[in-house]
């Protein structure tokens, strides 16, 4: 027993030291060429001459001295004999059996060593026989029913085949026997030179010599053989590739597996043409997780494609429950239990993911649908897109991310970091952190984005339509989560239904952001801690920030709304609810925070006995703030103890931020019981029931205003209907270029993440004639007055490419389009107008703003266009002015 648990130990930690060092990708390797074929299994036996390797049968057991009948040349050295361990492996200078798998990795013995399942496992007999005729004999080693050493009711039979002459090498499997496969299983398969380490081995299922995988197990048994010829591999030529059945490649893990080992001299696309790609016959017979390494010849002018035509491709796998994924510093770096992707980016460069939709199973344990990680302290993975990608995993996995990236090894210089990678185009559900995109301090990932291909597109963090679609659970959960970044970019996420249990939630959350970081055009929903009992904090936006250096974080034109909790407990002044946070403490005048343009909206009235605050900072003593046209909308309704709801938050009674710090022109507005449990702001400990109030204390704010924004929602639709923010904010910065409907600013100044109108100014009441604009962005009721009905007479909107018609399309009394620019036809009002000698068809027109398309209706849809004499029909403009008919002249 004592001797078990030492074992299990060995093979639970894993933990091989590489000596540390860069790959350099025209380093001399493995000279055997790696290849796949289906082979017969064809069984020896003692009755058919064969000889049993006794030592072989004990735990840790290995028979020295296996004659092979003849001289086999391996890596250019000459064996007659070699050694057979129990565990599934052979070598041919070893002297002592090992369960450590990850050795086949590293220098540490065994060495020369072929590996056709190594892993802790118990057989019932170890043959070896050599048959044929001198000059072509065959050795063949046969371990027989074996089984994972405890638990695992599976069967399983391999052979390893050396052939005299050619020195080829195969491992051979028979069908597993059906049974259950034991959680610990861990296998690795492989073959390794006389010293080990980098370039020195070839993992069989990954392809590689610097990146490893030892999570096989007996329920993915291998459904082909691999053969190792003499000879280094011949470089793959650029080109389009097809994977799957009957295809240039049968399964997408044996095509990356080729690329890895022979690398390429061209740009290569591999095409998938099945509809799914997983472990099972059906789907390819596909070994997870698929890794891409580093690739000799992948570069910026030889990039990877791995896309599909048309319907997305699925890639589904379930996990592993044990074993490791290792890179060029350790064979057990990458991946634990923790850490493991369905497709993984080890050191790789220049490689798209296009079109495709990752999968976990209902019950699966991967962790990461994409995974990035560094291959050394000297190769990071970078320049990679990964776009059109759907991720699906298990929620209830508390490890399980959509995307990852990290960095097991401390980088030594920025070339180990993971820097130049695009996130675009992507939806992602049922997963417990949405993004975890993770760097180092010292030299830290550089400008990756998270992003999307068009401005008027949005990336989706949580599915929609399924509560708590992102985490559930009692630890740490997040819609994007970015840390140790320089210059990162987060931009046109739709991020809503991440919920916590009784930890902390965050839609965006930025740590210790480096360089000048952005994250705009975001819109956050639905963050929720459904902790009865919990008081802490969840946020929609949050970050920290580096106490030394220069760096900026600009935070703006974001939407963020139902930030909610399921507290049920005692009156709390703990301000649990927060729409922007700014967590970070300490630093000084050098880190600054950009706050323009976004829109926040906070109603903690489901949960009343906890407190609130649209915007809060951690620190008002270290870095500088400026913010300007935001609007901090509390619609919490009245209190009672010691809960209250402010619009902002600040740790001093008289400062926001460092010397520097500037906020002006914000819209602060708080719906209920204003000075009692309500205030516009908190300095440490003192409310400020007014704007002004706060303004006197801090200097701040003297023209912000605490208007009602009256959003057309205040949980999921922020558009502002107050046309008293319009124009009366401040010109933001030159990085603010457009609103969150991607319409041009300038020379808007408006307050939120939204302009109030399209065009220059607010339409005055009077006559509008000919194609005069109708400029608002709210959903706006033009109702006829002041006209007799009369049958025949209709209003409505058509379509025309150019002022004044034709109108080739007739859309009816209303037509709703509630953001975003308008294409091409432009939409108008059109009427049909009277004279004194009858009916007939007027085209006066009210042209729409471009930035939205007011729901328009009019009432009654039938009547005269003209009164007698020819006098205008005065038009009413609901929330707004009254506008008038008129004829254009000539008509």
């Amino acid at each position: 027993m004592k001797n078990r648990l030492l074992k299990f130990t060995f093979k639970t930690l894993l933990f091989v030291g590489f000596a540390m060092s860069s790959f350099n990708q025209a380093s001399a390797q493995v000279a055997m060429t790696r290849s796949i074929f289906v082979g017969d299994y064809i069984p020896i036996s003692v009755v058919g001459g064969a000889t049993a390797a006794t030592a072989s049968q004990a735990d840790f057991g290995i028979t020295t001295a296996v004659p092979l009948g003849f001289s086999f040349t391996y890596l250019g050295t000459p064996y007659s004999t070699c050694a057979v361990a129990s565990d599934g492996w052979m070598s041919f200078t070893a002297t002592s059996g090992s369960g450590t798998n990850t050795n086949l990795y590293s220098s540490t013995a065994p060495n020369a060593t072929l590996a056709p399942w190594w892993d802790d496992i118990i057989s019932s007999s170890v043959l070896y026989q050599t048959t044929g005729a001198p000059g072509s004999q065959i050795c063949t080693i046969q371990w027989t029913s074996l089984s994972y050493w405890t638990t695992s009711t599976t069967q399983i039979n391999f052979q390893v085949l050396l052939y005299e002459g050619s020195n080829l090498i195969e491992f051979i499997y028979a069908p597993a026997t059906p049974g259950t496969a034991s959680a610990s299983e861990s296998a690795s398969i492989g073959i390794e030179s006389q010293t080990g380490g980098n370039a020195q081995y070839i993992d069989a299922i990954s392809g590689s010599s610097l990146i490893s995988n030892s999570t096989l197990q007996s329920s993915r048994w291998p459904s082909y053989s691999f053969r190792f010829t003499p000879g280094a591999p011949s470089v793959i030529a650029g080109g389009n590739y097809t994977v799957g059945a009957g295809q240039t490649y049968p399964n997408l893990n044996e095509a990356v597996a080729e690329l890895n080992h022979k690398g390429i001299s061209g740009p290569v696309t591999l095409t998938l043409t099945d509809a799914q790609y997983d472990i099972t016959p059906a789907g390819g017979s596909n070994f997870f997780p698929v890794l891409v390494g580093p690739v000799v010849g992948l570069n910026v002018t030889n990039p990877l494609t791995i896309t599909k035509i048309g319907t997305p491709a699925i890639i589904q796998y379930a996990g592993t429950t044990s074993g490791s994924i290792g890179h060029q510093v350790s064979a057990t770096a990458i991946s634990g239990l923790s850490a493991e992707p369905i497709i993984g980016l080890i050191g790789a460069d220049y490689v798209t993911l296009n079109n495709l939709d990752i999968r976990s199973t209902a019950t699966g344990t991967s962790d990461y649908g994409v995974g990035l990680y560094n291959s050394s302290t000297l190769d990071g993975a970078t320049n990679n897109i990964i776009q059109n990608v759907t991720v699906t995993m298990n929620r209830a996995n508390t490890s399980s991310r959509g995307f990852a990236s990290a960095v097991p090894s401390t980088p030594a210089s920025a070339l180990g970091a993971n820097s130049l990678n695009t996130f675009r185009d992507f939806t992602i559900k049922n997963v417990y952190g949405g993004i975890q995109l993770t760097g180092n301090a010292a030299f830290p990932d550089v400008n990756n984005s998270v992003g999307t291909s068009l401005c008027t597109a949005f990336n989706t963090i949580g599915d929609p339509s399924t509560a708590n679609d992102i985490g559930n659970l009692g630890t740490q959960t997040y819609g994007i989560r970015a840390a140790n970044q320089s210059g990162i970019n987060i931009f046109n996420n739709s991020i809503r239904n991440v919920t916590n249990t009784g930890g902390t939630a965050d839609g965006i959350l930025v740590e210790t952001f480096q360089g000048t970081s952005s994250v705009y055009n975001n819109k956050v929903q639905g963050i929720r801690n459904s902790g009865t009992a919990s008081t802490t904090s969840i946020s929609g936006i949050r970050a920290s920030h580096t106490a030394t250096g220069t760096h900026t974080l600009r935070i703006y034109n974001n939407a963020v709304s139902e930030i909610t909790s399921g507290y049920t407990g005692i009156a709390s002044g703990t301000r649990t609810l927060k729409g922007i946070h700014i967590s970070g403490t300490g630093g000084t005048t050098t880190q600054l925070y950009q706050i323009y343009n976004n829109s926040v909206s906070i109603d903690g009235s489901s949960s009343l006995n906890l407190s609130s605050t649209c915007f809060e900072v951690a620190t008002s003593s270290g870095p500088v703030y400026n913010l300007g046209n935001n609007i901090f909308a509390n619609f919490t309704a009245t209190q009672s103890g010691i809960a209250r709801h402010f619009g902002l938050a600040s740790t001093s009674a008289t400062l926001l931020g460092a010397a520097g710090t500037v906020s002006n022109n914000n819209d602060i507005f708080v719906a209920n019981d204003a000075g009692v449990t309500g205030f516009a702001a908190l300095g440490n400990l003192t409310t400020y029931t007014t704007v002004a109030n706060w303004t006197t204390a801090t200097t701040l704010d003297a023209l912000s205003l605490s208007l009602n924004p009256s959003y057309l929602s205040n949980t999921s639709n922020l558009h502002s209907a107050a046309l008293g923010l319009n124009g009366t904010g401040v010109a933001p910065p030159a990085f603010v270029t457009n609103d969150f409907d991607c319409a041009l600013r300038a020379p808007d100044n408006d307050m939120g993440a939204y302009i109030l109108t399209a065009c220059a100014g607010v339409p005055t009441a009077g006559l509008i004639t000919g194609a005069s604009a109708v400029c608002s962005n709210l959903s706006t009721t033009l109702t006829l007055a002041g006209a007799s009905a009369e049958a025949g007479i209709t209003y409505q909107w058509g379509s025309s490419l150019v002022p004044g018609g034709p109108y080739t399309t007739l859309l009816g009394t209303s037509v709703t389009q509630s953001t975003g620019p308008l294409a091409a036809p432009v939409y108008y009002v059109v009427g049909v107008g009277c004279t004194a000698s009858g009916l007939f068809t007027t085209t006066t027109e009210f042209t729409v703003g471009v930035n939205a398309l007011p729901v328009v209706a009019v009432t009654p849809t039938t009547g005269l266009i003209c009164l007698p004499g020819g006098a205008a029909i005065p038009l009413t403009a609901t929330g707004a002015s009254t506008y008038t008919w008129s004829p254009i002249a000539g008509l």
